[in-house]
């Protein structure tokens, strides 16, 4: 069926139809994958006509809009499935597509989410759009940018892809020449990172742990891993191999990124309150937290 000759009332009948049955539970999995190229098709028409002939159809906004939230639910269930989503919600969100944006915002901490969010448990082509989608939120909250943190420093996404998602926190922050709001010709806004919010991003990728880590570390005494230096009172835990390394690859991309930042003791001077907040005073600190830190400084 062409739908492009259908009228109006009759395009939004057929989307309005194929809907109900896109939202049928226990369907085989081949269906929805058939019904989202249909509703991927639909739109991609829409939005190549011009803004004074194109048409709106409630239905499908309202069918994109619900895409993140289906995202999160499906996660790794169905991971072709979940990658189709995501090529359609990269697509839309691309195109500043406002409800789109608005319902990725409201779902970011799931979607985001370092333990069981679609960005740790899909594929890495998957994980790569979704670290790119990261650039189209109209914000980034503190509780947002605490969560990307964890994905980098928990190895749940390879160091290119902690490298990218660091890049792009950067060029929404005000030191790459990010305007506190850039407001698109269609009116969608997107907000900067704040610079406290993103020194806070930059420093907990850098130590590697959570306050809640650091904190269990304290108790541990008398075991293999935990060892005394003669050159420190502090005890260093040993991390394993591949976590020291790839804390040291995502160190690199921060080192960077505080090397640009304009006034040079501006950053010096976060790094010296952030250690001596929250890293003065432990009596364990994992050696690969250490070697970073030093290394920064």
């Amino acid at each position: 069926m062409d739908v492009s000759k259908l009228t109006s009332e009759a395009t939004e009948s057929l989307i309005k139809a194929v809907n109900t049955l896109y939202q049928q539970r226990g369907l085989l999995i081949p269906v929805p994958t058939l019904l989202l190229k249909f509703f991927s098709k639909i739109y991609q028409k829409e939005e190549l006509r011009s803004y004074r002939i194109r048409y709106r159809s409630k239905v499908l906004s309202r069918w994109l809009a619900g895409l993140p939230l289906q995202l999160a639910h499906l996660g790794s269930r169905n991971p072709e499935l979940s990658t189709q989503l995501i090529d359609i919600i990269h697509t839309a969100a691309a195109r500043a597509n406002k409800e789109l944006l608005r319902s990725l915002q409201v779902t970011a901490l799931r979607i985001y989410d370092p333990q069981e969010g679609a960005v740790v448990v899909l594929p890495a082509e998957s994980q790569q759009l979704l670290v790119q989608l990261v650039y189209f939120l109209p914000s980034l909250p503190a509780d947002v940018l605490s969560r990307l943190s964890r994905c980098c420093i928990m190895g749940r996404l390879s160091a290119n892809l902690a490298a990218m998602l660091i890049g792009i926190l950067h060029m929404r922050s005000s030191f790459s020449g990010w305007k506190s709001s850039v407001k698109e010709q269609n009116g969608s806004v997107q907000l900067n990172t704040s610079n406290a919010d993103y020194f806070s991003f930059l420093f907990s990728t850098l130590t590697g742990f959570s306050k809640e880590e650091l904190t269990w570390l304290q108790s541990l005494r008398g075991v293999p891993h935990v060892i005394q230096t003669p050159l420190s009172p502090v005890l260093l835990d040993l991390t394993d191999l591949d976590q020291f390394l790839h804390h040291w690859d995502v160190t690199e991309t921060v080192c960077h990124n505080l090397l640009v930042v304009p006034v040079r003791s501006q950053s010096f001077d976060v790094l010296q309150t952030a250690v001596s907040k929250h890293l003065v005073g432990l009596t364990v600190i994992p050696d690969s937290t250490a070697g970073c830190v030093l290394g920064v400084i």
